[in-house]
């Protein structure tokens, strides 16, 4: 520890490492903060995602529990390499929600699934996006009304 500012000591190594990446700017925020947003809007990004989190869900189960995958896999009725797939981030398996209530069940677990409802945009009419500071985009004269002038 540094005893001026209690801050740890740095190797030197690490200190040139450090010193030579950029520092990120505003525009580097808001790019990353556009490509979070784009990710979150992505079926199959938060479909893996998702099922990501499930997989480790069991296998903090499966620790909690001290079982492993080739005793669930004989309670179950499945082959061990089955559940191995299935825990296996490095391959793509599509699970059914039956087969993720099956597998929690088998560790005491109960698989609940919530719908979340997201933040609104704000609403905008079709017909105040053409308008331009009151007048039309395409300048057209407002409609008169038709009538005898009398």
């Amino acid at each position: 520890m540094n005893a001026k500012n209690g801050t740890p000591k740095m190797n030197a190594d690490v200190r040139m490492y450090l010193a030579g990446i950029p520092e990120v700017t505003p525009d580097d925020l808001e790019s990353l903060k556009a490509a979070s947003k784009k990710l979150g809007e992505n079926p199959a990004f938060l479909a893996d995602y998702l099922k990501s989190r499930f997989v480790e869900e069991m296998l903090a189960a499966m620790e909690e529990n001290g079982v492993s995958q080739t005793e669930l896999a004989k309670r179950w009725g499945k082959s061990r390499q089955y559940l191995s797939k299935l825990l296996s981030e490095n391959r793509r398996v599509n699970f059914t929600i039956e087969t993720m209530c099956e597998f929690a069940g088998l560790l005491n677990r109960r698989l609940d699934i919530k719908v979340l409802g997201l933040p609104k945009a704000p609403v905008r009419s079709y017909r105040n996006k053409l308008k331009t500071n009151g007048h039309s985009k395409w300048n057209v004269a407002p409609r008169q009304s038709v009538g005898n002038k009398g």
